[in-house]
């Protein structure tokens, strides 16, 4: 069902997996609770992540990239700072997301600027390209140099996911691409704090009962 899951769906399945390993280990008692359990966690399915989704980031040459919070759509979510050692400022500012699955909105609403220092938000306009895949975001001549910061919100969207809440670790491998205004240029991957085969969010993952029913087999 499309409308069924959590901890409502998944208690159920994992009950009945437990019966069928009960069932192929020889019946009732022939496994201890404990035994089952560790069973059913060894041969899970894992589904890397974080156990801290909360923090991304990415240094373009003079540039600092972060991604904070837990919904794009969020007025600060992401941030953006000249650093201080440069002599030029920042032209424009591109953010490929074809390698990572998200698409950025169309909607000009959903873009607006939060907290700034030395840059306003009259200073910066953006474009979507048509797929959705390339943001960019380009600042008044003059405007964004060193020193210079601020935090900004625009929807994201994952397609399989069918939703627009992302945490900041799903930018992981987003490509982001810096030009200053004597058109050198220059570009970094974003990094994200390293996935763990069992993690607060996901646990060991998804019961395979195949592999858990086989591991217990008399």
């Amino acid at each position: 069902m499309p409308n069924f899951f959590g901890t409502s769906a998944a208690a159920p399945d994992a009950a009945a997996v437990g019966v069928l390993m009960l069932q192929a280990a020889g019946g009732p008692g022939s496994l201890s609770p404990a035994k089952l359990y560790a069973a059913l966690q060894k041969t899970a399915t894992a589904i890397p992540l974080p156990d801290d989704r909360q923090t991304a980031w990415a240094f373009p040459g003079p540039l600092a990239f972060s991604a904070q919070g837990d919904w794009t759509r969020w007025s600060r979510y992401f941030g953006l700072s000249v650093q201080p050692f440069t002599n030029r400022t920042v032209k424009s500012v591109s953010f490929d997301t074809r390698s990572v699955g998200l698409t950025w909105s169309l909607n000009p609403n959903r873009f607006h600027v939060g907290s700034a220092s030395g840059v306003s938000a009259g200073d910066i306009t953006f474009t979507v390209s048509p797929d959705q895949t390339l943001f960019t975001l380009n600042f008044a001549a003059g405007s964004f140099g060193a020193g210079d910061a601020f935090r900004f919100g625009m929807s994201v969207f994952a397609p399989v996911q069918g939703s627009t809440q992302e945490d900041p670790d799903r930018f992981r491998g987003m490509k982001i691409t810096v030009t200053l205004d004597d058109g050198s240029s220059y570009r970094a991957t974003v990094q994200a704090n390293a996935p763990q085969r069992v993690n607060r969010f996901t646990g060991a993952g998804l019961v395979n009962a195949l592999a858990a029913v086989q591991a217990v087999r008399r």
